[in-house]
């Protein structure tokens, strides 16, 4: 029998801005939704309770498991990327965290046909976030981790994370180039995660880019 999920993402926007400050994931299975707290307990009893920028994300692999993606505080102004994998019963068949600068985020997450991980997120201190790119094998195993960096000591923030047949990485997202300016930009790794591609759009004061589109690339 066919499992049922509800998935609900809530996003808080800045007023001023129109970015996303705050996101988080419910999931709630069709069985019942007192079931919906397993992973959040595990996540909490293993590795503590998310971080106040409580940004996460979840996909299904082409195995029906579930695959997370978030962040769990070290010390105060501290936070590691935070990954898992759970079956369709609930178990988590593995876990991993990711540590680099003082600031790690696992924002989104997307899974290839071989069932691959592959984590867009943001490191580096409060005011100067780049973007970082993770693969996992289906196994856990991390294979490769890149950056990039905009043109200014300030935020870049990954918007989307999509995985092409041929398994090349699109990423899109934002990036700010001073402190009332933002572009948008699109950038494509090659499956070993090198950069072959990537390009800013700047139409109006502030420009986000919120999905991937693989034909375009």
């Amino acid at each position: 029998m066919k499992q049922v999920y509800y998935l609900l993402k809530v996003q808080v926007r800045c007023w001023h801005c129109g970015f996303t400050v705050l996101s988080f994931l419910l999931l709630f299975p069709f069985s019942g939704v007192h079931a919906q707290n397993w992973n959040i307990d595990d996540l909490i009893t293993l590795k503590g309770a998310p971080d106040s920028l409580n940004w996460f994300d979840a996909c299904k692999d082409a195995h029906g498991n579930m695959v997370y993606a978030g962040n769990v505080p070290v010390r105060k102004g501290d936070t590691d990327i935070y990954i898992s994998k759970v079956n369709p019963q609930g178990l988590v068949q593995w876990q991993d965290t990711f540590s680099r600068a003082g600031m790690d985020f696992g924002l989104y997450v997307a899974t290839d046909k071989e069932s691959s991980i592959y984590v867009a997120g943001v490191t580096g201190t409060k005011f100067d976030l780049d973007i970082i790119v993770l693969k996992y094998d289906s196994l856990g195993h991390r294979k490769w981790s890149t950056i990039w960096v905009g043109d200014s000591s300030l935020t870049d923030l990954p918007n989307a994370i999509e995985i092409k047949h041929n398994g090349e990485v699109l990423v899109c997202g934002t990036t700010f180039t001073n402190l009332y300016n933002a572009n948008s930009i699109s950038l494509r790794f090659t499956s070993s995660g090198e950069l072959i591609f990537e390009k800013q759009y700047r139409f109006f004061e502030k420009d986000c880019h919120y999905s991937t589109v693989s034909s375009n690339f």
